[in-house]
C-alpha cells in the first residue's frame, strides 16, 4: 500500500512537466497553402481521367510553386507545375504564375519531361499535389500541406499519349444517355499549356463508344472541314492537307458530354493532352549565312524517306515547294546528325549555291511518294538565315596561253580578302567572270562561269575552246553567294600585244544543225567538258 501511494505521488509531481512538453502538430492544425476542387469549385480528391484538377494557391511569393507527382514519388520531381506569383515563369510552356486565389487546372502546367517523360498527362492512379517554397526542389516540398488525390478512368480514352507523325490516334468516347444536344470529342492545339479554343476544333467526331482514328474525318461532325480547317490552317501557317494530317506538336483531346459546340472551353467536360513527335528536328531556328544546318531524325521516319529544304513562300501556304537541297535518308542519316547543306543539290535554283538569307522550310516526304512538290508533306520546320552579299575581290591577274588565236585559254588568279572568306555572314561561295570594256560588263554577254571559292586565292583555268569577244578589252570578276553578287567588280586589261589575224576574225569554222543535252563542269578534265571539246574540234 505504501508503494502504491508513493507511485501515485510521483505521478502527480510529474504532471506539470508532461503538460509543459510540446505536443505534435496534427493536420487539422496546419494552415492550408492551397485548395483542390473540381471544375465547379467543389472540394474533392477524386477525379475522372480528363477532368480538370483545379488548384487554387492561398499563399505564395517570390519563386514559390505548386506541383503534382505520382504518389510516393514526389522526391523524383513534378510531372506538372505552376509558379504562384502572377507572371512568374520558367523557360517551359505552362509554367507562368497564376496568382494567389486564382484557380487553375494543374494538368495544364509545365511538364518536366526530362524526369517524367512517360507522363504526357495525369493518368488514372494516385497522385500527390504539393507546395514548394522559393524555387526549391520537389523533395523539399511542404509535407504537412500536401494533398493526395485519385484519378479514375473517364468517358474518353486514347490508345497512348505520344505518337510518331502519321500514327493512328485511336480514341474511344462514351455517349451520354439521352443528351439534350450531343456527346462528341475533338482535338485542338496547345497554347502555352492550355487548350486553344479560338477556332473550335480541328477535327471532331461523334462519341459512340467505338474506337476510331481521330484523324479520319470522313464521318466528322458538320463544320469540321468546311468551317474550322481554313482558320486553323492559317493559324499554323500550313496547307489544309498538312493540317488534317496533324503536324508535330502538343494537342488536347477534348470531350463535350452534352453540347452543340466548344463554347470557348466552357462546354468541355474532359480533356487529355497528347503529343505528336516530329519526324526530325533542327539544332535551332535561326542561322547565320553559311552556318551548318544540322538535322536529327526523329520518330516515324525510315530509310528511303526524304528531307528537303526550300525557300518558304510565306504568302502562299498552299504553294508547291521545290528544294534547294535534298537528302534520301540512309541508316547512317537516321542514326546520326547530318548537315542538310552538305546534301544533294537540285537544278531548281541554279543561283542558290548555298541556303540563302531569308526564310526557308525544311520538310520530310515519305517513300514512295517522295517528291518535293507534295503539299501534304510531314513535319515542317521554318528557319531564318541572316546574311548579305559578299564584298568584291581585291585583285585579278590573267595570263594568256596564246595571244595570236583569239582563244581565252589561260590562267586567271583572283585574290580575296581572307577575313571575308572566313566571315560566315557574307562569305563568298563563288567567283564569277565577265568580259568587259572600260564601261563595265559587255551588255550582250552572260557571265563566263562560276568558280568555287576554296580559299583567299582562286586559280581558274580558262579553256582553249573559249573565245574572247572582239569588243572585249578587259576580264572582270565579282564575288557571289546565296544572297547575291558583290556590288563592285575588279578587272584586268587584256594584253595589248595580242596579234589575232584579221583574216581569221568571223571565219566560219563549223556549223551545227542542233546540239542538245549539253552538260558542263568546272573541271576542264571532266568527261562532259572533254566531250564538248571533242565536238568543237
Amino acid at each position: 500500500m505504501k508503494r502504491l501511494l508513493a507511485l501515485l505521488l510521483t505521478l502527480l509531481l510529474l504532471l506539470p512537466l508532461i503538460a509543459a512538453l510540446p505536443l505534435p502538430t496534427f493536420a487539422a492544425d496546419v494552415e492550408a497553402k492551397f485548395t483542390v476542387t473540381n471544375k465547379s469549385g467543389q472540394a474533392t480528391t477524386t477525379f475522372v481521367y480528363g477532368e480538370p484538377i483545379m488548384v487554387t494557391p492561398l499563399v505564395g511569393e517570390n519563386e514559390d510553386w505548386i506541383g503534382i507527382a505520382p504518389k510516393g514519388k514526389v522526391d523524383k520531381g513534378s510531372v506538372r507545375y505552376k509558379r504562384i506569383v502572377k507572371g512568374k515563369k520558367t523557360n517551359l510552356p505552362g509554367s507562368t504564375g497564376m496568382g494567389v486565389n486564382v484557380p487553375v487546372d494543374i494538368r495544364a502546367g509545365a511538364a518536366v519531361e526530362s524526369r517524367f517523360a512517360e507522363f504526357a498527362d495525369i493518368y488514372p492512379g494516385e497522385w500527390t499535389i504539393f507546395w514548394c517554397a522559393s524555387g526549391g526542389s520537389a523533395y523539399q516540398y511542404d509535407k504537412t500541406t500536401a494533398i493526395d488525390i485519385t484519378v479514375t478512368a473517364g468517358p474518353m480514352t486514347v490508345n497512348k499519349t505520344e505518337f510518331a507523325y502519321g500514327e493512328p490516334i485511336l480514341v474511344t468516347a462514351a455517349a451520354k444517355e439521352n443528351p439534350t444536344h450531343k456527346s462528341w470529342y475533338g482535338i485542338v492545339p496547345d497554347d502555352n499549356g492550355s487548350p486553344k479554343y479560338t477556332h473550335g476544333t480541328i477535327i471532331n467526331r461523334k462519341a459512340d463508344n467505338t474506337e476510331d482514328d481521330l484523324r479520319d474525318y470522313s464521318d466528322a461532325l458538320s463544320g469540321t472541314v468546311t468551317n474550322n480547317t481554313t482558320n486553323w490552317a492559317n493559324y499554323f501557317g500550313i496547307s489544309k492537307a498538312q493540317l488534317l494530317s496533324l503536324p508535330a506538336g502538343t494537342y488536347w483531346l477534348i470531350y463535350c458530354e452534352d453540347s452543340q459546340n466548344v463554347g470557348g472551353g466552357a462546354n468541355v467536360t474532359h480533356k487529355i493532352q497528347i503529343k505528336i513527335k516530329p519526324a526530325f528536328t533542327t539544332n535551332k531556328k535561326a542561322y547565320a549565312y553559311g552556318e551548318p544546318i544540322n538535322i536529327t531524325v526523329g520518330a516515324g521516319v525510315e530509310v528511303g524517306d526524304h528531307i528537303f529544304i526550300a525557300p518558304r513562300d510565306a504568302d502562299n501556304i498552299e504553294a508547291t515547294y521545290n528544294s534547294i537541297r535534298w537528302q534520301t535518308l540512309t541508316a547512317d542519316n537516321i542514326a546520326n546528325v547530318f548537315n542538310i547543306k552538305e546534301s544533294n543539290t537540285t537544278s531548281n535554283y541554279p543561283d542558290k549555291w548555298d541556303i540563302p538569307p531569308g526564310e526557308s522550310s525544311l520538310f520530310v516526304t515519305y517513300a514512295p511518294n517522295n517528291t518535293a512538290p507534295k503539299k501534304d508533306h510531314g513535319t515542317r520546320i521554318d528557319i531564318t538565315v541572316s546574311g548579305y552579299g559578299p564584298d568584291a575581290p581585291t585583285a585579278i591577274t590573267y595570263a594568256l596561253n596564246d595571244k595570236t588565236t583569239g582563244s581565252a585559254g589561260g590562267t586567271v588568279t583572283v585574290s580575296l580578302d581572307p577575313n571575308e572568306v572566313n566571315d560566315i555572314y557574307n562569305k563568298p561561295t563563288h567567283v564569277i567572270l565577265y568580259w568587259g570594256d572600260e564601261n563595265g560588263k559587255l551588255a550582250d554577254y552572260t557571265y563566263i562561269s562560276l568558280y568555287k571559292v576554296t580559299g583567299a586565292t582562286v586559280e581558274i583555268e580558262l579553256s582553249d575552246i573559249t573565245m574572247i569577244p572582239e569588243e572585249a578589252t578587259r576580264l572582270m570578276a565579282c564575288c557571289f553567294n546565296g544572297a547575291g553578287v558583290s556590288q563592285e567588280l575588279v578587272s584586268v586589261k587584256l594584253p595589248t600585244d595580242r596579234t589575232v589575224s584579221p583574216t581569221n576574225k568571223g571565219a566560219l569554222i563549223s556549223s551545227f544543225q542542233i546540239v542538245s543535252d549539253i552538260h558542263s563542269q568546272e573541271s576542264q578534265t571532266h568527261k562532259y567538258n572533254q566531250r564538248i571539246a571533242q565536238m568543237l574540234a
